[in-house]
């Protein structure tokens, strides 16, 4: 076998070795490209996140320093819609949980096992105080979904390598036995005396020996383009520095700066070697706790605000930093904030406006009369008491959540008092109440909250409920919640009306204001409790999971 190898030529042995190397060397730059384009894909999606939180990071230390729960689920909730992310939640420093998008896994007040959490990690910071952690679970499968049929074309792509390679080699091999062939030949002449029939061959081979002259000038003649060429290219990137929107500075590891560009925001972050003071204590306190992407607030030479977004990196003994005027874009968001309030108050005032208008006007034109009799006089109280109603409503929606006034609330009690409440209502329509009690489990609410969830589900299952209908009532446990279920019998809900159901001021009826269920979800969510809508085969039923309370 090996003499059969050594007796091969030349062009065969030199064919055959390129051949593999290429062919190696291909193949493992194939899986080098998959495996490193798969862990860019992964990082990106993180910065992704990092970014999008980071836009939306005062309006959630806002809202956490406000403890207002909900509007922080609600952001967390925008933010999962992104394909990227599975699901994002914000830990307290105590490891509690304040708001998840997975909201049948982590509630609201649940302890979290944040060291043993797989996910990335995003330290909330407000003026170098951590005030949380967002915890991210990256959707793998929206990275992955790329190389799902990358088996078959890794072998599409051997295939076409083994014949590029072959093609590849055969020419760098005819290459080469050409130039030997003609060396050779050329020797030979010369040994023969035949100097006349030697041949001048030129090409971008050059023999090293018999042109070894020419060689070395081609060698300086490259060094000195490849000068030329640095030079031009420094112009270059200068040139491009210039032009960018962002203020550069590279420093070294002891923060003197080496290095930055034109820009109007330099005189306000730097001289020409240091970090003006006020600059140099903030990146440095952010670089101490490993934060490398945040806010700066600067005033400019003229007294005003400045937003600066600031990204630094090391690389070996030296920084990079990035300075972006987000000054701009900070107003505009707290501009859309503003706009967004008053519009919020703008709807409800208008839904209430409306509604109570609609309820004045029947008792203008009895007041208008010369006599009021006694159903004029109770068909005034009825309008005054949902008047009165709306009224109410309208405030709960605003009203925010008081947790220090809770108390321990038997809630079948509850459940009890306001079907006595609704007792006319169910007897004009011959509906039939199912009752199924669990004693002894309580839960920890404000009394009036307990209130507004009972009454807004039993006020709709009683009006969705047909004439001689039934409606189901149950309490029971499920894992550490109690259980509040109501199902009627009326029509099924479509499921796109049940995916904005919790919506403020969307309701199907001519005569609701869609603030009801709108209370009622919030409420329920802010006491770390869900709620779970089910509609099918003419039953609809409505499970409010709240976080029990053992009676002591």
């Amino acid at each position: 076998m090996i003499n059969k190898l050594t007796s091969l030529s030349i062009k065969i042995k030199i064919t055959f070795t390129i051949f593999f190397i290429i062919l190696f060397f291909s193949i493992g730059m194939i899986y080098t490209a998959k495996i490193t384009l798969t862990k860019n894909l992964t990082s990106s999606s993180v910065n992704i996140t990092k970014d999008l939180i980071k836009v939306n990071e005062t309006f959630i230390i806002k809202s956490l320093l406000e403890d207002d729960y909900w509007s922080i689920y609600k952001v967390l909730k925008s933010l999962s819609n992104l394909e990227v992310i599975k699901s994002i939640g914000l830990i307290d420093n105590k490891n509690i949980v304040i708001a998840h998008t997975q909201t049948d896994k982590y509630s609201i007040y649940q302890k979290f096992d944040l060291r043993n959490f797989k996910g990335t990690k995003i330290p909330l910071m407000s003026e170098n105080l951590k005030l949380g952690t967002f915890v991210v679970t990256i959707n793998k499968d929206a990275v992955n979904f790329l190389f799902k049929n990358i088996d078959k074309n890794l072998i599409i792509a051997m295939i076409i390598l083994v014949f590029i390679s072959f093609l590849i080699a055969y020419f760098i091999s005819y290459r080469i036995i050409k130039r030997l062939d003609i060396l050779s030949y050329n020797a030979k002449q010369i040994q023969d005396g035949n100097l006349d029939k030697i041949i001048k061959y030129k090409s971008l081979e050059k023999d090293e020996i018999s042109k070894f002259q020419e060689s070395m000038q081609i060698i300086l003649s490259q060094l000195n383009s490849s000068i030329l060429s640095e030079q031009n290219l420094k112009v270059f990137y200068h040139e491009i520095l210039r032009g960018l929107s962002e203020l550069v500075v590279i420093s070294d590891e002891k923060f003197s700066i080496l290095y930055h560009n034109e820009h109007n925001l330099s005189n306000l972050i730097c001289t020409n070697t240091n970090f003006r003071d006020n600059i140099l204590i903030k990146i440095q306190q952010n670089l101490d706790i490993g934060v490398n992407k945040f806010i700066l607030e600067i005033e400019s030479d003229d007294k005003e605000k400045l937003y600066l977004y600031i990204i630094s990196e090391q690389s070996n003994s030296r920084y990079s930093f990035s300075f972006t005027d987000i000054t701009k874009i900070k107003t505009l968001e707290e501009r859309q904030q503003l706009v967004s309030s008053f519009e919020l108050i703008g709807e409800i005032s208008s839904s209430v406006v409306h509604e109570i208008k609609n309820h004045l006007q029947p008792i203008k034109l009895l007041v208008e009369q010369d006599k009021l009799d006694k159903e004029d006089h109770n068909r005034i109280i009825k309008i005054i008491k949902k008047i009165d109603y709306l009224i109410n409503e309208f405030l709960n929606t605003g009203r925010p959540i008081d947790k220090s006034l809770s108390i321990t609330i038997d809630i079948n009690s509850i459940i009890e008092e306001k079907l006595f409440l609704f007792s006319n209502e169910i007897k004009a329509k011959s509906i039939k109440i199912l009752k199924n009690y669990i004693k002894d489990v309580f839960i920890l609410l404000r009394y009036d909250d307990c209130e507004i969830i009972v009454v807004n589900l039993l006020k709709n299952a009683i009006e969705a409920s047909p004439a001689r209908g039934i409606v189901s009532i149950e309490t029971f446990q499920k894992d550490n919640y109690l259980v509040f279920k109501i199902v009627n019998q009326g029509k099924n809900i479509d499921n796109k009306i049940i995916k904005n159901i919790s919506k403020p001021f969307f309701t199907t009826k001519n005569s609701g204001s869609g603030i009801g269920l709108y209370t009622t979800y919030k409420i329920v969510y802010l006491y770390g409790g869900l709620i779970d809508v089910a509609s099918i085969a003419n039953k609809t039923s409505f499970s409010v999971y709240l976080p029990k309370k053992e009676k002591s």
